[in-house]
């Protein structure tokens, strides 16, 4: 029998909503897909409620692998190495589907050919108990890609949560992309390259997934090395765009998501006054906003031409 949706869970310490994740999944999964959970070396409880749920579908095809503590990216690339299906979805421990997700996969699987199905997803904050929709689709119709431009209005989302998309799984494994390891922010590199790589896209405006977050708790956790790693994406930017004869085209289409990263690294500059990366690494990231320069208005140019001292005038804006 052909597979044709794999669901992969990736979890390490996830007693608390481990069980309604994956029931989220097993209630409703038909035989033509197959569940892969990846435990990342949990130290809780978290295994022993895995296999009590999967003990409750026996007729459902689950497999549970299980890894020393590697980090979200090494779990989900042994999902992907696992798996079976012609279409790949990932899934955080911590979320759930809505109903509606199994209404619509993976019938329209089979009567579709797209590389990439995108949908909405309902955000909630512990913090102040809201909901909200997080507008991850980019796109008003399906597209089939002609040029290179025709991705841009992801790049302009910039919305690059791995769980808002069915994936062909092709896009992963002919392409080779995997996520980066040992990064924060590895959703930022992977998922632009998956949609260079597609050749299609299509949008479904409904929110499938209920997407859970502790706003405050992040903004209190950004450490000198979330820095580090989001010059390192923008440098792998620079690469993808560098590797291919269309650089120009991709860089256009690179820039919004890159404009993006450089942003967030001025507010965790600007935000947390310890936090020093040294001229060196100012230096990297001169050299990479340079590359991106021509795409940047002609009055922020000089800025980065001159971005040591941009960067000193940055920093004079830090809280006291």
């Amino acid at each position: 029998m052909e597979t044709l949706l794999s669901v992969i869970i990736p979890c390490y310490n996830s007693s608390q909503y481990i069980e309604e994740s994956l029931t989220s999944v097993l209630d409703y999964m038909p035989i033509t897909c197959e569940l892969i959970i990846v435990n990342d070396g949990s130290t809780d409880d978290t295994l022993e409620k895995i296999k009590i749920i999967s003990e409750k579908h026996p007729t459902k095809r689950i497999k549970t692998l299980t890894q020393e503590n590697l980090g979200v990216s090494a779990a989900r690339n042994n999902g992907i190495n696992a798996s079976t299906g012609k279409y790949i979805a990932f899934l955080d421990s911590d979320d759930y589907y809505y109903p509606l997700f199994w209404e619509l996969f993976p019938n329209i699987l089979e009567y579709s050919d797209y590389d990439i199905y995108e949908f909405n997803a309902c955000q909630f904050n512990i913090a102040d108990n809201k909901n909200k929709t997080l507008n991850i689709v980019s796109f008003d119709n399906e597209v089939c890609f002609n040029n290179v431009s025709q991705r841009t209005p992801a790049f302009r989302n910039s919305q690059w949560f791995p769980w808002a998309r069915v994936y062909n799984a092709n896009l992963f494994k002919s392409h080779k992309i995997k996520f980066p390891e040992n990064y924060h922010y590895e959703d930022m590199y992977t998922i632009p390259q998956v949609y260079l790589a597609s050749k299609s896209v299509f949008p479904i405006k409904n929110n499938l997934v209920y997407y859970r977050t502790n706003e405050s708790s992040i903004s209190q956790t950004f450490r000198k090395k979330d820095i580090l790693d989001l010059i390192c994406i923008l440098e792998k930017y620079k690469s993808l765009s560098m590797a291919t004869d269309k650089y120009q085209d991709i860089r256009k289409v690179l820039y919004p998501a890159a404009k993006r990263i450089f942003d967030l690294i001025k507010y965790l500059m600007i935000s947390r006054k310890n936090f020093d990366v040294g001229i060196v690494n100012i230096i990297r990231l001169q050299k990479v906003l340079i590359y991106f320069s021509q795409e940047f208005p002609s009055h922020k140019r000089l800025a980065i031409y001159l971005f040591p001292l941009y960067f000193k005038l940055i920093l004079s804006f830090r809280k006291k």
